[in-house]
């Protein structure tokens, strides 16, 4: 089941994507289940549209939304940390742990503010570095943090 419906987000983002548009808050919340099994994405007042026809840098970048982007615990590390564009891979990771939520019953990063989130994020996902996510480096905020370093944990 939880594959179906693993697929079934996947899909719906993919859908999304390929017309230019990013969700910006994909969450177990905006996930509707039909009663034959169908789930559907919904929810679009964080979305925006990408691509060539709405940028004019013909990248597949927009700027983060003055009324923020994403849910606490489905936030991206890169939105945690300060962005300022939107990409399609934002709603990857929230789905990504929506799933990951679907297989352990729990809610896999469970911050109670922006800071604490990063710390549940780093915790498991490690502290990022040069060698690991070299773009952090350039995230406005990441400059403001005082990582300790700390390796990723092995998934059992």
């Amino acid at each position: 089941i939880i594959r179906t419906i693993a697929g079934d987000i996947c899909a719906a983002l993919a859908h999304c994507h390929g017309h230019g548009i990013v969700h910006g808050d994909v969450k177990p919340g905006n996930l509707l289940v039909s009663y034959s099994g169908i789930v559907r994405l919904c929810d679009f007042g964080l979305s925006q549209r990408t691509g060539p026809d709405h940028d004019q840098n013909n990248d597949t970048t927009l700027p983060v939304p003055p009324r923020g982007l994403c849910t606490l615990y489905y936030r991206p590390p890169e939105v945690l940390l300060g962005t300022t564009e939107v990409h399609t891979s934002m709603d990857m990771y929230s789905a990504g742990t929506v799933v990951a939520e679907l297989l352990t019953g729990r809610v896999l990063f469970a911050g109670r503010n922006v800071l604490d989130q990063i710390c549940q994020v780093c915790n498991v996902l490690g502290t990022p570095d040069v060698s690991t996510w070299p773009e952090a480096m350039t995230l406005p905020d990441y400059s403001k943090l005082n990582f300790t370093p700390k390796k990723r944990q092995r998934w059992e």
